[in-house]
């Protein structure tokens, strides 16, 4: 069985780290067709195989089994969800000192996973699909234009009604645990406007709550970090709009 040592990753021209990252992204692109596509093809997924085989090695997962389920879960989870505060259960299978052996770790983590998938999103992902066809059909300008911690909990009712069996599973606490943190990481890239900010919230509680550096969502980061764009109004605008297509491309490969 291969072993992806600390020292191949840090030398990635090494014929065997290349081969394996290569065979991971044509299990990716076989698999997660549509997922690969809207994220700019192979190159950007070279990118987020890359960054999964470091994290992986970083949490004790080194063999090629361990790696793809954990570059896996990145695809599905999103690429921070070992971090993510809405997936409070993520951090506990994690934990090296509960259970030591990393691949009963990542076993149990991907079983917990499928669990969780067969409560969000149901067959034929028409749970998420509908979720999504809500927010396309949401007025923004209806937004609560309440301060502080009424206006986040006016936010969660409205995620809520996005997508009930997301919220109930995660609970409310995990997910008011990501709204804090999203007010914190979208002021970051200037977004204090509560239209900006809401629709930063919508994206982490959709795609993630890293969803703003993940290598599969590149529309993100490329509005968020576009210097050129001095007004708030106008980010908060784009990256409105940047989602908005990106659920609209969702929506049509379904």
């Amino acid at each position: 069985m291969l072993v992806i040592r600390q020292a191949q990753i840090q030398v990635l021209g090494t014929r065997t780290q290349a081969d394996f990252q290569e065979r991971v992204i044509d299990m990716l692109a076989e698999n997660y067709p549509r997922e690969c596509r809207q994220a700019g093809g192979r190159p950007q997924i070279d990118v987020f195989v890359q960054q999964g085989v470091e994290k992986a090695a970083a949490r004790g997962f080194r063999s090629q089994r361990e790696v793809i389920l954990f570059v896996t879960l990145m695809m599905i989870l999103g690429s921070g969800f070992e971090d993510d505060p809405q997936l409070p259960w993520v951090a506990d299978l994690l934990d090296e000192a509960v259970i030591t052996d990393p691949t009963v770790r990542i076993e149990n983590l991907f079983a917990e996973t499928l669990a969780y998938l067969e409560a969000t999103a149901g067959e034929d992902c028409a749970l998420v699909v509908r979720a999504m066809l809500r927010i396309r059909a949401f007025d923004l300008t209806s937004v609560s234009r309440s301060q502080g911690d009424a206006w986040i909990t006016e936010v969660l009712a409205v995620l809520k009604q996005f997508y009930s069996q997301k919220f109930s599973f995660q609970g409310e606490r995990a997910t008011r645990d990501m709204a804090h943190a999203g007010v914190r990481r979208a002021a970051s890239y200037g977004l204090t406007d509560r239209i900006g900010i809401f629709v930063f919230l919508a994206c982490m509680f959709m795609l993630g709550s890293e969803f703003d550096c993940d290598p599969l969502q590149p529309w993100a980061s490329a509005v968020l970090t576009d210097r050129a764009i001095a007004d708030e109004g106008i980010r908060s605008q784009r990256l409105y709009h940047a989602a908005m297509t990106h659920l609209a491309q969702s929506l049509s490969s379904q």
